[in-house]
């Protein structure tokens, strides 16, 4: 049986080709703002570019109240800002060297928001400040809005010594 594998496999070659994810080559960047205007480029990988021969981009940016539509490798949204929350979404289409398959990558999408010098993503922490609690709380009460208590209600949530506490009403 070995035998007769290894003779098939002789006979008809040992062809194969590797998986290529397309989606993996492509990216874009946000261009520097010129004269107020928010642009996106595709960007591709050399050895996608080896493989491929064209590739034809739609976009989608959106601000929180309204979607612009773009097409081609480059394009531009005026009315975007630079104080804008921004959705970038892109669909590609790349057809390869043999005209003959068509390779989609379809609705990458990304928030991102400008941090005074340029387009970050929005889920990246951008600061973080320590606040340190001072030791000179010890039994004051808040209320749940972290206000400081000096008559308390029954039946109300309050903290005092990092933790929380209710007096409920007597039943008589």
């Amino acid at each position: 049986m070995k035998k007769f594998i290894l003779i098939l496999l002789l006979v008809f070659g040992f062809k194969s080709q590797a998986q290529v994810d397309w989606c993996d080559s492509i990216s874009y960047s946000v261009l520097p703002n010129t004269n107020g205007v928010f642009s996106v480029m595709i960007e591709t990988t050399d050895s996608l570019n080896n493989y491929c021969d064209t590739v034809s981009v739609s976009w989608a940016v959106c601000n929180l109240q309204l979607c612009f539509l773009g097409n081609g490798a480059f394009a531009s949204f005026p009315i975007i800002q630079l104080t804008d929350t921004v959705k970038v979404c892109y669909t590609v289409y790349v057809t390869d060297t043999n005209w003959q398959t068509i390779h989609e990558c379809r609705d990458i999408c990304e928030w991102i928001v400008y941090n005074g010098t340029e387009w970050v993503e929005w889920n990246n922490t951008v600061f973080i400040e320590e606040i340190s609690v001072p030791n000179n709380t010890k039994d004051i009460i808040y209320d749940m809005q972290g206000r400081v208590v000096t008559k308390i209600k029954n039946n109300f949530v309050y903290i005092s010594n990092r933790k929380k506490f209710i007096i409920f009403k007597k039943n008589k």
